[in-house]
């Protein structure tokens, strides 16, 4: 049968390039010695910032103790300079925050922003909405060549593309104030470009990609997610609160969820995929079939999803014309593109169609089985969305 044709639709993502701004600002000092100081004390505490709910943060002239328990998110206070920190001295600074009083008001964004960082605190810093990202910093404020200060309320670092990626919180969806966030941290650390290069390199990561990316975590609504984002190169994680804590959904274009198995050649398996239309039906049906699994192919790698299942769909009645022959790299295709539509019903039984035409005496039927194996298992895994699509 050959390779499966789903794995041509295989999404990844490559770094954009600009060119390096070797530029810091010159109204500030920038250095990192606090951010080393935190890094290590993290290192050093670990259980005990864990077990008392609360992590060091490090800014250009500070250190400070926060709290990321929930009654009191983003309290805190500053931190001397002290020559040798002991438990002794932590646990001063740790009373410090329980005797402040628990806020009259809490604020959405402060309690998400503290959970979070609790989250990647105990996970090997990885962020609870995507596990390649790991938190590097909170709350960090540098002014831009306007001597206007500048925030941003997460900095991580994409383990795979080996990018900074500024993250926005909101407990709203104002896209406007969004945007130009994100915009203007971007520009901060295009002009600090060594400085963050030197704060990833103390976490233990070795390069960085001079250009960052953006994201936003925010509220889930009907109409997430945005287009108008994607089309800014902001990725976008929704979230929605379980009671004591937070689920999300991840918005962003990610590797083909097959990408780690055989390469495809696109070339090689449509030139098979040809023959054994024109032997089956002659080259008039070819062309056609060929022309909407072509598109449907195009659209998918542009991430138009349900106009790639409209032509794979169009593409599949081409191919048939009796109740024996199926094409099974459509249907492989069809079930993946319902997978990442979220349409779990219908991946299934595309699935389970895919199943009823394998071929035991082909020599590609272990591969091709395991293939729709693995399918069938992203779906019994994620198949309880299409219950909570039901009640949106």
């Amino acid at each position: 049968m050959g390779k499966i044709l789903w794995n041509c639709i295989e999404r990844t993502h490559l770094p954009r390039t600009s060119k390096l701004n070797l530029l810091q600002s010159d109204n500030q000092n920038i250095d990192t010695r606090f951010f080393k100081l935190a890094i290590e004390l993290e290192r050093q505490f670990q259980n005990e910032l864990i077990e008392n709910e609360v992590h060091f943060r490090a800014s250009l002239n500070s250190l400070s103790l926060i709290s990321v328990c929930a009654e009191k998110p983003e309290l805190g206070v500053s931190c001397k300079n002290h020559n040798k920190w002991t438990s002794e001295i932590l646990h001063i600074y740790i009373e410090k925050i329980k005797n402040k009083s628990i806020p009259k008001r809490l604020t959405p964004e402060k309690s998400l922003q503290a959970w979070i960082i609790k989250k990647a605190q105990a996970n090997d810093h990885k962020l609870p909405f995507n596990n390649s990202i790991k938190f590097i910093t909170s709350e960090l404020a540098i002014y831009n060549s306007n001597e206007a200060k500048i925030v941003s309320d997460i900095i991580g670092y994409d383990t795979e593309t080996n990018q900074l990626v500024i993250i926005e919180l909101k407990s709203d969806r104002l896209l406007k104030r969004l945007i130009k966030q994100v915009e203007n941290f971007e520009e901060i650390i295009h002009d600090n470009f060594w400085f963050f290069h030197d704060l990833v390199t103390l976490h233990g990561f070795s390069k960085l990609e001079e250009v960052s990316r953006k994201a936003i975590v925010w509220p889930n609504e009907r109409t997430s997610p945005l287009e108008k984002l994607k089309d800014l190169d902001i990725t976008e994680y929704t979230y929605q609160s379980n009671g004591d804590g937070y689920s999300f959904i991840d918005h962003s274009e990610k590797p083909h969820r097959f990408a780690h198995l055989t390469k495809f050649d696109i070339e090689t398996d449509f030139v098979t995929f040809r023959e054994q239309i024109v032997e089956e039906f002659g080259k008039a049906n070819l062309e056609q079939t060929m022309l909407f699994f072509e598109r449907a192919v195009s659209q998918a790698n542009k991430d138009l999803l349900y106009s790639a299942i409209a032509d794979a769909q169009t593409a599949y009645t081409f191919s048939q014309f009796n109740d024996e022959y199926r094409i099974v790299y459509l249907i492989g295709f069809l079930s993946q593109l319902h997978i990442d539509t979220e349409d779990f019903k219908t991946a299934r039984q595309y699935c389970e169609l895919g199943y009823k035409m394998l071929d035991p005496d082909d020599s590609d039927y272990a591969d091709d089985k395991a293939k729709f194996d693995e399918l069938m298992e992203i779906i019994d895994s994620e198949s309880w969305k299409d219950d909570r699509n039901k009640n949106e």
